[in-house]
């Protein structure tokens, strides 16, 4: 296990591949947990350092719901590497934040209807936004719509 700490985030890296049976998309979207070592699993269930039904992926994304800079998962080349956002470290305006809000939900929407949601009569925060793919531009011209990035 290693653990990295920086400025703005924190990078933690777990060496070895999923367990067998468990796919990439089962471990990062669904509450499956196939456990790689059952005796330290045990350890810490019984310290109450962890659960057994394999939510710790949801809270994570949970804790972050409403926050522009999203962790990131990446399993791949036999280790699963997570890195999270020091969420104090981030200096997000508050119109950024009033059009995030804004596509909470899976919403789709023009900019009009995002200055509609937000009450901003021009919203330059979607250039900031789509820079740090934080959200993303689908169409072009009249037809253009916004969303948040999954």
């Amino acid at each position: 296990m290693q653990v990295a700490l920086y400025d703005d985030h924190v990078v933690v890296t777990s060496p070895g591949t999923l367990p067998a049976g468990l796919t990439t998309e089962q471990c990062l979207h669904g509450q499956i947990s196939v456990l790689r070592n059952p005796i330290v699993a045990e350890v810490f269930l019984k310290l109450g350092y962890i659960e057994k039904f394999g939510t710790g992926i949801a809270r994570v994304r949970r804790a972050y719901r409403e926050l522009i800079n999203q962790p990131v998962f990446d399993v791949r080349g036999g280790m699963v590497t997570v890195t999270r956002p020091v969420v104090d470290a981030f200096e997000d305006s508050a119109e950024e934040l009033q059009v995030l809000k804004a596509l909470t939900g899976g919403q789709i929407l023009p900019r009009g209807g995002i200055e509609r949601e937000t009450g901003l009569s021009r919203v330059y925060a979607l250039a900031a936004l789509l820079d740090r793919g934080v959200i993303v531009r689908h169409g072009v011209g009249r037809a253009t719509t916004y969303e948040r990035a999954s």
